[in-house]
């Protein structure tokens, strides 16, 4: 019943029980003191602004929306593709987000990646609630059900017990949703993606020194691996091996 509640609060109010609550306020004014700072030509202070919002426990959308935009006015493909596509994830139903998006990747001579409707709707969901409040409320439509079904299996011949059957026929396929959308959740989560901030040459082994195996564009999405001093492996569907670790960031 404790888990049930807190879910229903957290619907009623997000951010309301989450630690980042303490935080969204000074983020908002930080992200305003930021568009008055570009509104006055400052871009430098307007990024810093930015910076500073987004680098406590509250991440706002409309915050890296605004960070994008400044880099795509500046002609930095890599920085604003990874601003952009981070809010995506956070607001994945936002349409200046997404036309933004789609700028920074023409800006970076890249094909936007196509995300199935599936990992959209995980995304607006886990955004709302997070992801480790949908997998409890996964888990707790699923032992519900099942505890509906053991009793109408023992309980069939007994007057109450259709309203368990019926019960349980009702939280089925709102269970095996939240289990659907709590696993694309934390799939979704665990991808090694980064972006290239600049353009940059792949190297065979973690070393200046060593030969070519091609290269990696601004604003180009690459998986990533393990880290080497200061090299961190990446692969794409052009090149795999070894880059500064500097070079790309992760999503």
């Amino acid at each position: 019943m404790m888990v049930v509640l807190l879910l229903l609060l957290q619907l009623a109010a997000p951010g309301a029980l989450s630690p980042e609550a303490t935080s969204r306020e000074g983020a908002e004014a930080l992200r305003v003191q930021s568009a008055v700072l570009a509104a006055s030509g400052d871009t430098t202070g307007a990024i810093a602004a930015l910076d500073a919002s987004l680098s406590g426990g509250w991440k706002s959308p409309q915050a890296l929306l605004a960070l994008g935009r400044i880099h795509l006015a500046q002609g930095e493909a890599g920085a604003a593709v990874l601003a952009l596509e981070r809010a995506a994830r956070l607001a994945p139903a936002d349409v200046d987000i997404a036309t933004a998006r789609n700028a920074a990747y023409a800006l970076a001579r890249q094909a936007p990646p196509n995300v199935p409707p599936p990992f959209v709707a995980s995304r607006a969901v886990t955004s709302r609630i997070g992801a480790g409040l949908l997998v409890v409320l996964a888990l707790t439509l699923y032992l519900g059900t099942l505890l509906l079904g053991a009793f109408w299996r023992r309980q069939r011949h007994r007057r109450p017990a259709p309203l368990a059957g019926w019960a349980a026929l009702g939280l089925a396929p709102l269970a095996l949703g939240a289990l659907i959308l709590a696993g694309l959740a934390l799939w979704d989560a665990g991808q090694p993606r980064a972006v290239a901030l600049v353009t940059v040459d792949v190297r065979e082994r973690p070393a200046p020194e060593a030969a070519g195996a091609g290269a990696i564009r601004a604003g180009e999405v690459v998986d990533v691996g393990e880290t080497r001093g200061l090299w961190r492996h990446v692969e794409t569907g052009n090149a795999e091996g070894w880059v500064p670790a500097r070079a790309v960031e992760r999503l």
